[in-house]
């Protein structure tokens, strides 16, 4: 593949500093694509989750095919809006988004006016008059709320509500069809900005409070807690359960040293050596020292860089070229998406197979919003095979590589999937839809 070096550096030049998250993952623009991101962090697929397990991952398939998620798991649709963090201080609505904004209890927070600015910098007037109208009619039923109860919640500025803005105008890649903001929940700092808790559970709070004093309609947003679902067991559940436990078990045969206890770092590190040893040969004549075959593979994996590849390097000197091929390897990561693949394939499997078993969508008409999201899908394949670049394509194809079905991104459903607790932390299940994102974002981002 021609320019694979332009392609590899454009997939993963995200990922450069923490190359342990997605290989899939793309995060864009900043003002675009700012779900999740900001002060409120990353949330993560199950297959991101370094110390998840094949116990885990056999476990959140129990869950999900078969029905068993209770109100702990916290399921809910996952929405892709536009992430903010806001705060109700001194009887007025400030903002956040860095670390900066969070620390002193909110002091150098952001008023409304501001954050909208900061946010519809160098956008169309639209969408900056979009973001100010949210934060209108967020502060403007904030102030119609039991004000005892808000200084209860947010503490003086302790704790920003994380929310997703969501409307035509700031449109991600799900057509809601309506303005809404979406609660997801409080997070307490500390004076250095540091997460100290969460809870979610107060997302349908502040939405209750807003909901009491007739307040969750207001000019132009509906302001609203998250969509819950009470996930039902799949159809023919017990043979579907089978086939996903068959697909973990057959991952694990690769290595008689995987158990239910082996976790994602684990199978990354064993799976890498092998790699490595298969093609670099020369490895398996090294005699191995202050530096070992395993220093290299979670180098080269990225899983610990304690040891870099310099030392590396210098200690592979006696062996010609060894070292140089085990940096070429370090570059480009697209042996471990490899490795990871049939992991990352499952989880969304699992994702689409959720997705396909939920009945109500934020979507205000979810069948014209499955349209418009089938035609972007297409648009953006015909333009990237128009455009006819090696880099295109060949992005293209290793986004569609991940399906096991890709004809079914041409019978979409309109949501990104759904979000749930898991032994504490917070996962997604989006199915495809982070395949279509990509796509669909290729001409945003590519630059």
């Amino acid at each position: 593949m021609k320019n694979l070096k332009c392609y590899e550096e454009f997939v993963y030049a995200k990922r450069i500093k923490d190359i342990k998250t997605s290989p899939i993952t793309n995060d864009g623009d900043e003002m675009q694509k700012i779900q999740e991101g900001g002060a409120y962090g990353h949330l993560s697929h199950p297959f991101e989750k370094n110390d998840l397990t094949f116990g885990d991952m056999k476990e959140i398939c129990n869950l999900t095919i078969n029905g068993l998620f209770t109100t702990d798991n916290m399921v809910a649709e996952k929405t892709d809006g536009q992430n903010l963090m806001v705060c109700w201080k001194d009887g007025r609505l400030v903002a956040s988004r860095n670390k900066s904004h969070l620390k002193n209890k909110g002091e150098n927070a952001l008023s409304k006016e501001e954050i909208a600015d900061f946010l519809g910098k160098g956008k169309p007037e639209a969408l900056k008059q979009a973001w100010i109208d949210a934060l209108t009619d967020l502060e403007n039923a904030l102030s119609h709320c039991d004000q005892g109860e808000l200084e209860k919640m947010f503490r003086g500025g302790e704790r920003f509500m994380s929310l997703e803005v969501i409307c035509p105008e700031a449109e991600q890649t799900i057509p809601y069809g309506s303005s809404m903001i979406v609660f997801h929940g409080w997070k307490e700092y500390d004076i250095n900005g540091e997460e100290i808790s969460e809870d979610k559970v107060s997302a349908k709070t502040i939405a209750k409070l807003i909901g009491d004093a007739n307040q969750s309609q207001q000019k132009r947003f509906l302001i609203r807690g998250p969509q819950e679902y009470d996930v039902k067991p799949f159809e023919n559940h017990e043979e579907r359960y089978k086939n996903y436990i068959d697909r973990i078990n057959e991952i694990m045969s690769r290595n008689s040293a995987y158990t239910d206890e082996t976790n994602l770092d684990d199978f990354v590190m064993s799976e890498t050596k092998d790699f490595l040893l298969k093609e670099i040969p020369e490895l398996n004549d090294v005699e191995w020292g202050e530096v070992t075959l395993d220093n290299v593979a979670a180098n080269v994996s990225g899983i610990d860089r304690s040891i870099d590849i310099r030392k590396i390097k210098k200690f592979l000197k006696p062996y010609p070229g060894v070292g140089d091929k085990v940096a070429n390897f370090q570059q480009n990561k697209k042996f471990r998406n490899d490795i990871l693949r049939p992991i990352i394939s499952l989880f969304m499997d699992l994702g689409l197979d959720t997705c396909r078993n939920i009945r109500k969508f934020l979507a205000t008409n979810p069948e014209e919003a499955a349209r418009k999201l089938r035609k972007k899908y297409l648009d953006a394949i015909n333009r990237i095979k128009e455009e006819g670049t090696d880099v295109g394509i060949a992005y293209m194809e290793e986004q569609l590589g991940h399906l096991t079905d890709p004809s079914a991104l041409e019978n979409l459903l309109p949501t990104e999937g759904i979000t749930f607790l898991y032994k504490g932390k917070l996962y997604k299940l989006t199915g495809y839809f982070q395949v279509l994102n990509n796509i669909c974002g290729y001409f945003k981002y590519k630059k």
